[in-house]
C-alpha cells in the first residue's frame, strides 16, 4: 500500500508539474505522463498479484488447519470409543470369570455328591472320603490298582489331625498308603500327585529300608508309620477319593 501511494502522489506532482512547465512540449510531457501511468499501473498489478497470492495460501493454510483439526477430533472420537469399549469388555471378562468359579464350585459340590451316590463304601471321615480295606491283603502295587478301579488313589495322611481322625476306625492291622520312595531313596512322594510327603510320623528306627527293597509306607499300630517292601508284603490297604 506504501509504494502505490507514493507513485500516485509522484505521477500527480509530475502530471502539474508537466502541466505548469513552458520548457517542455506538449508531447514530451504526454509521453512522460504515459510512461509514468504505464509504470505506476504495472506495480498496482504487481501488488494486486501479490494481494491475492497472499490470500490464496491464507487460505490454503486456512484449509489445511480445519483438515487437520477435524482428523484430531475423529482420532480422538475413536480413542475415545476404544477406550469405552475395552472398559465394557473388561467388565465382561470379570463377570465372566465370577461366574465361571460360581460354576466350578457347583461342579466340585456335584462330583462329591456323585461320588458317595456311585460309592458308598467310601465315608467321609474328617475332610476326606476313605475306603479301608479290611478282609484283603495284596501287595502295594495291587492295592494302588484297586484304589484306582473304585475312582480313587491310595490315601496320602497329611496332617496329625487326618491321622487321628482315620485311626479312630481302623482296626489293628498293618495298610499301605500313597507314600513311597520308588523314585528317589529318602525322598518320599505322593501316588497321586508326585509331590513330596505333606506328613510323616515314622514308628521308631523307621524307615530303615531293611534289605534295600522297602520303599512303600505303611500305616501300623493305628498312629505310626513303617517302610515296607512294595512287591511281597501283602497288607490290607486305605483308598482315598
Amino acid at each position: 500500500m506504501l509504494n502505490f501511494t507514493f507513485y500516485f502522489l509522484f505521477a500527480a506532482t509530475l502530471f502539474n508539474i508537466c502541466a505548469g512547465s513552458g520548457e517542455v512540449s506538449a508531447t514530451q510531457c504526454r509521453d512522460n505522463r504515459r510512461d509514468l501511468l504505464s509504470h505506476v499501473l504495472d506495480h498496482i498489478e504487481l501488488y494486486e498479484q501479490g494481494c491475492n497470492t497472499q490470500s490464496g495460501l491464507g487460505k490454503k493454510l486456512t484449509t489445511l488447519q480445519e483438515t487437520l483439526l477435524e482428523k484430531l477430533n475423529k482420532f480422538e472420537s475413536q480413542i475415545e470409543k476404544l477406550n469405552m469399549n475395552q472398559a465394557v469388555l473388561l467388565a465382561k471378562i470379570n463377570d465372566f470369570e465370577s461366574r465361571f468359579q460360581a460354576v466350578q464350585a457347583q461342579f466340585s459340590s456335584l462330583q462329591e455328591m456323585l461320588r458317595r451316590i456311585r460309592r458308598p463304601e467310601f465315608k467321609k471321615i474328617g475332610s476326606k472320603s476313605y475306603f479301608i480295606e479290611n478282609n484283603l491283603t495284596v501287595n502295594w502295587f495291587e492295592a494302588s490298582c484297586i484304589c484306582c478301579r473304585k475312582g480313587g488313589h491310595l490315601a496320602d495322611i497329611e496332617s496329625e489331625e487326618e491321622l487321628s481322625a482315620i485311626t479312630k476306625i481302623i482296626e489293628d492291622k498293618t495298610y499301605w498308603i500313597g507314600y513311597n520312595d520308588l523314585e528317589t531313596d529318602d525322598i518320599f512322594v505322593s501316588s497321586a500327585t508326585g509331590k513330596k510327603a505333606a506328613f510323616l510320623k515314622w514308628a521308631s528306627g523307621e524307615p530303615n529300608n531293611s534289605q534295600g527293597n522297602q520303599d512303600c509306607v505303611t500305616l501300623l499300630n493305628r498312629k505310626h508309620m513303617d517302610d515296607d517292601c512294595c512287591r511281597t508284603s501283602s497288607r490290607n490297604f486305605i483308598c482315598q477319593l
